[in-house]
């Protein structure tokens, strides 16, 4: 996987609109993995990105969009892994499409694989969702005072918006999640509560709500969609079961913002400023003649469960 980082981010989000608010596989699976000690001057411009053949909710991905965003860039390195109907991808949690967690645990998964693909440089291991923008310089300069190094894990505050990059939540939320990678065991990475519940399972010296100068670094852009990628985010999303999502999203759509949203009821304000505005980047889809990306790694549960063994063992890997 390697080191990555985009200084540019809001850049990089308006490149790739498409997987941002249309892929339900990266939607919430990014994992950004870089090395952050001091000693570090600067930070590439690189991502590494993990998507799955089919949505979790069981339909298939859209080839074409992965295959447009391989294409466009080649010094992004990428794991696509394939989807297993009856199974997941570890050997601490048995569940199948019947659980009502299945697909939640399909969300862990994304964050799992990628672990065994860390090279040994890397020190801090950063999980952001796709809809999750860092304001770059300000992010550096948090990682150039060192603050990180006094902890093992950190969650911080963020942004939150609704329908519209105008609609703000009133509050912060808390989200994302940097960890030392010596803090973090796979099986730790398999939690139904996601980045929560790794966070609060990771021993150690720990900081939730963390800020920079007073103010979050992240921008959560969750439900800043049109209404049919909201319906495809509630249809594979951890938390399809827990409400009648569909009729939320119709119901929401059907009239103006009206002050609250259908998730937890938070209040909003309206930012007349957004700092980046998903809606507002025409998406634009290419017909890609390409099949074979050199920068896309293919991996299977077989390969996984060699890798599980080779770290547990402590032993390199062997193909």
């Amino acid at each position: 996987m390697g080191i990555i980082w985009c200084k540019e981010e809001v850049q990089w989000a308006q490149k790739n609109i498409l997987l941002l608010r249309q892929s339900a596989t990266a939607q919430p699976t990014t994992a950004i993995c870089l090395n952050a000690s001091k000693r570090q001057k600067s930070l590439p411009n690189r991502f590494s990105l993990l998507l799955a053949t089919i949505f979790f909710g069981g339909e298939k991905e859209d080839l074409a969009l992965l295959h447009q965003t391989y294409a466009e860039h080649p010094d992004c390195e990428f794991i696509e892994i394939a989807h297993t109907k009856d199974r997941l991808y570890n050997r601490y949690i048995n569940r199948s499409p019947k659980d009502n967690d299945w697909q939640d645990f399909w969300h862990s998964t994304t964050r799992y694989v990628p672990f065994f693909f860390l090279k040994e440089a890397i020190e801090y291991i950063l999980f952001l969702d796709s809809d999750e923008i860092i304001e770059g310089k300000k992010f550096a300069e948090w990682l150039e005072g060192g603050e990180h190094l006094r902890y093992d894990a950190i969650r911080f505050l963020q942004y939150y918006y609704f329908r519209e990059a105008r609609y703000r939540a009133k509050d912060f939320q808390t989200g994302g999640l940097m960890a030392k990678k010596s803090a973090v065991k796979p099986f730790l990475l398999m939690n139904t509560d996601d980045r929560c519940g790794i966070f609060h399972a990771i021993a150690g010296d720990k900081k939730e709500g963390l800020s920079f100068e007073n103010s979050p670094m992240i921008h959560h852009y969750s439900w800043v969609k049109t209404e049919a990628e909201c319906l495809l985010k509630a249809d594979n999303w951890g938390h399809h079961w827990e409400k009648d999502w569909k009729s939320l999203i119709k119901e929401e759509f059907s009239r103006d913002f009206n002050g609250r949203d259908f998730i937890d009821n938070r209040p909003y304000v309206i930012d007349s400023n957004p700092y980046f505005d998903p809606l507002s980047v025409p998406v634009v889809r290419k017909k890609v003649e390409q099949r074979i990306f050199p920068h896309v790694r293919k991996v299977d549960d077989h390969e996984i469960k060699r890798r599980e063994l080779a770290f547990e063992f402590n032993i390199p890997y062997t193909p």
